[in-house]
């Protein structure tokens, strides 16, 4: 199967094969959007654009 990057907002945050592996990237890179965010799939990419949430990370301090 094809490997595609993710883009969150045009950075690269990894490679996904399929929407449900991006999506779980995402997750586990700690990524979260207020609201939902706009998706879209090209040739060669994933691309999830929205505005980022701060939130607090287990094990990590929220800053500030």
């Amino acid at each position: 199967m094809l490997t595609k990057t993710v883009y969150v907002n045009g950075v690269p945050i990894g490679s996904a094969s399929t929407w449900s592996e991006a999506k779980s990237l995402v997750v586990k890179s700690g990524i979260s959007f207020v609201g939902k965010p706009s998706t879209a799939e090209g040739l060669t990419g994933f691309f999830i654009y929205g505005t980022p949430s701060a939130t607090e990370r287990k094990g990590r301090p929220a800053p500030g």
